[in-house]
């Protein structure tokens, strides 16, 4: 029986690497907050934001004048409020600030919810692209976008710079950064108690092949037992040598677990914190690396709105799904011949199972060889963890609600993800 290691960006916070969204915009603006304070033009773009100076209004010619009066504080300054600063200063004229549309999004996103989806947010653009091919312009009368060639460019582009901002993370973290109990859990048998009841019969046959496997014929060595001490020894050395295979045995029987056969790291990040634990592993999503390899878009062919874009016959809207560009490597092939090849458990570590892999996660889950989904959540404080989000999420990758709740390992069973202790 194998197992998958199910990766997601809980794998590297896990680690130390601040790798969520959040930290990446947060990162963003303390670059821009930087460049302002040093930029002696009136004008500044960037791809993400258009900021101009109204000389008119505020009397100074420069963003470097503009902030110096309150740099220190402005330095201080949080994403929110350097956003409230900003529309402070552009409602009483003193400045003009736009914001390419799929940006905004994500800033609003993180006023409003505290985090971000990025590639929820997309889709979302995408989606008012066929819903609302008229409304070109936001509540505040900027530009929003012009048509879905400009939302690719704009996820193209911050592609590239969520790119930059992982590579220097993952340089940071180093090549030997890895949690022990992390490498012992990976490894761990499978248990019988985390078998789905639909998949009891095949784990059956598994432990009755692993016995067989152990078996030795102890019969076979009484035509052996010669009164010549050279003999004795011999068999006894050999029934020596073969006394762990009965332990073995033993330890099928009672404790009702089996070794894994193969495990599978199925990587949904792009850095490279997995490769550090020598396991076969697949970046289905690409590496950094290898930048022509990234797929950065969204994943859910389930969703209704999806059927509304493939029927445009417009084939500019399937650009970025995640679905089709899994063509473009042997990766996608690969981990299905590992789930077609044995049964398999489904160790998930970090990856919150939303709806941008949706298509992806049915596959796995839905599969005829999949015996068991087992979550390890994170454990926020004593009282505090994100057991139920996870399933929850999880059981919207399930056509099959009974075959979600069979598979699906319960909490008292589940244990919290390891965190590297810093």
């Amino acid at each position: 029986m194998n197992r998958i290691i199910l990766v997601g960006n809980g794998f590297d916070l896990a680690h130390g690497l601040k790798t969520r969204y959040e930290d990446f915009i947060n990162w963003y603006f303390e670059q821009l907050k930087k460049k302002l304070a040093y930029y002696d033009y009136s004008n500044y773009e960037d791809g993400f934001c258009t900021l101009q100076v109204n000389f008119e209004m505020c009397g100074v010619s420069s963003w470097r004048n503009f902030i110096h009066p309150n740099k220190h504080k402005i330095f201080k300054m949080g994403v929110n409020a350097f956003l409230e600063f900003l529309d402070y200063h552009k409602k009483r004229q003193d400045i003009n600030a736009t914001y390419q549309s799929l940006f905004k999004l994500i800033c609003m996103s993180i006023s409003s919810k505290g985090w971000v989806d990025i590639e929820n947010d997309y889709y979302e653009l995408l989606k008012r692209t066929v819903n609302n091919p008229e409304n070109n312009f936001d509540q505040d009368g900027n530009e929003d976008y012009k048509n879905v060639d400009t939302l690719h460019q704009q996820l193209t582009k911050l592609q590239g710079l969520l790119s930059t901002y992982l590579k220097s993370v993952q340089d940071v973290a180093g090549n030997d950064l890895t949690i022990a109990s992390l490498n012992d859990i990976i490894n761990e048998p499978i248990r019988r108690c985390d078998i789905a009841t639909q998949s009891t019969s095949i784990f059956n046959k598994e432990v009755e092949h692993e016995i067989k496997g152990d078996s030795f014929d102890f019969m076979s060595l009484l035509p052996k037992l010669e009164p010549a001490s050279t003999a004795i020894a011999e068999n006894c050395k050999t029934i020596t040598e073969n006394r762990k295979q009965i332990e073995r045995q033993r330890q099928i029987l009672n404790q009702q677990d089996l070794n894994v056969k193969n495990i599978l790291i199925l990587d949904f990040n792009y850095t490279n914190t997995t490769d550090k634990y020598k396991q076969t592993t697949i970046h289905i999503h690409g590496k950094l690396d290898t930048p022509k390899s990234i797929i950065f878009g969204y994943g859910d062919e389930l969703d209704e709105n999806y059927k509304k874009l493939s029927n445009l016959n417009d084939n500019r809207y399937l650009t970025n799904m995640k679905s089709i560009r899994y063509l473009e490597s042997g990766n996608y092939r690969d981990m299905l011949r590992f789930i077609n090849a044995a049964p398999y458990q489904i160790y998930i570590m970090g990856h919150s199972c939303g709806n941008s892999d949706r298509t992806l996660l049915n596959t796995l889950f839905e599969h005829e060889n999949c015996v068991s989904i087992k979550p390890f959540y994170y454990q926020k404080d004593e009282e505090n963890d994100n057991y139920s989000e996870i399933t929850q999420n999880i059981s919207r990758n399930f056509t099959n609600m009974q075959s979600f709740r069979d598979k699906v390992v319960n909490k008292t069973l589940c244990e919290p993800m390891p965190q590297i202790q810093i």
